[in-house]
């Protein structure tokens, strides 16, 4: 993989392909990875939620 794909794999250079302002492109950035963090915080809950009420069922 050659340094110009990994820099082409973030968000900002992403956003930026569509011509987009720089100040907009920091702003849709920050919402990914806002979006992205936060999809993950749900999996972990989701996660113990279900072993939570599997271990409730069986005891």
């Amino acid at each position: 993989m050659t340094e110009s794909s990994v820099s082409e794999a973030t968000p900002s250079a992403w956003f930026s392909n569509f011509g987009l302002t720089p100040n907009l492109t920091n702003t849709l950035t920050n919402l990914s990875s806002s979006l992205v963090d936060a999809t993950s915080k749900v999996g972990t809950a989701a996660s113990t939620l279900q072993k939570t009420i599997q271990e409730r069922l069986y005891t």
